[in-house]
């Protein structure tokens, strides 16, 4: 007997996107999203790693508040199944906005080596 393998990621990525189109809505747009395993071979665990400008801007969002209120987001628009399987979201900066906190923390902080 065969088992076929089930492409769990990609049926999951589909599920993402009212995710997607609701951080739109309430203003914290995500340019990119990007799901991955927890541990490479084993489908019950995934990252979900993104991209996003606006965390950076602290006038905008506390810092500490960015991954609560992602994973608010993601319970209220994706299924049980779906939003369970996530057991980390990691908020990552473009390249243009890495670049401008560097220059931002470098003059508020001073360089550093």
């Amino acid at each position: 007997m065969v088992i076929r393998q089930v492409d769990i990621t990609g049926q999951m990525e589909l599920q993402l996107q009212p995710f997607i189109d609701e951080c739109e809505r309430r203003g914290y747009p995500v340019t990119d999203v990007q799901l991955r395993e927890s541990i490479p071979g084993v489908y019950n665990s995934f990252v979900l790693d993104l991209t996003a400008d606006w965390i950076i801007d602290e006038d905008k969002i506390n810092p500490l508040a960015i991954n609560p209120l992602l994973r608010s987001i993601l319970r209220e628009t994706t299924p049980k199944e779906v939003h369970r399987l996530i057991h980390a979201i990691i908020p990552d900066l473009s390249e243009e906005a890495a670049k401008k906190w560097k220059v931002e923390y470098r003059a508020k902080y001073g360089q550093s080596n």
